[in-house]
């Protein structure tokens, strides 16, 4: 499907299978570009895709994301769902690259969403002290689940910003974990 996953071995299968299911989608034609950032709002839409959870009665009230912008059924299904707060009260910071524990802790709130629980355990990361306190449980979670892992070294790089392989990576492993 892409053409540019040579560099992704390690996700290249997850990548293709949810571009398959239409979870994910290329940034232009034969292009995954693997290795480029995630925005806040691509990684609800992934999160919201892959769970089905798109609820067109849903509303969000954050002043960067307006009704007639293309993430706000996506944002608006996700704060319903209790998957995302924002980063204040009235923003949601559209546009922002996402961390990668913001992204694993909006990937425990949609596995709870559905219903499932996670197995807790120890955060065995080096870094493990630099993950904020809001996020930590979350990471923790989805590392005993096998759902995230580490950059290398036993490092999480919790404030690093996560890249598109990564995403898919996390979007196929909660799919699997969930049984879908």
């Amino acid at each position: 499907v892409f053409q540019d996953l040579d560099a992704v071995p390690w996700a290249t299968a997850e990548i293709t299978e949810l571009a398959d299911r239409g979870i994910l989608q290329g940034r232009t034609d034969g292009q995954f570009e693997p290795n480029a950032t995630v925005t806040r709002e691509e990684f609800i839409k992934m999160l919201v895709t892959a769970f089905e959870m798109t609820d067109t009665g849903a509303n969000a009230a954050f002043y960067d994301v307006k009704e007639d912008h293309w993430c706000y059924p996506y944002i608006a299904s996700a704060v319903k769902a209790g998957i995302v707060l924002g980063v204040s009260d009235n923003r949601f910071g559209a546009g922002e690259n996402i961390s990668r524990q913001d992204m694993a802790v909006m990937a425990m709130r949609t596995m709870q969403a559905i219903g499932m629980s996670l197995p807790t355990g120890d955060l065995l990361f080096e870094d493990a002290g630099e993950i904020a306190s809001y996020a930590s449980e979350a990471v923790s979670m989805l590392a005993a689940a096998d759902v995230i892992r580490g950059t290398g070294g036993n490092q999480f790089q919790p404030n690093g910003i996560a890249t598109r392989a990564e995403a898919a990576k996390i979007i196929y492993g909660l799919l699997k974990a969930a049984g879908r």
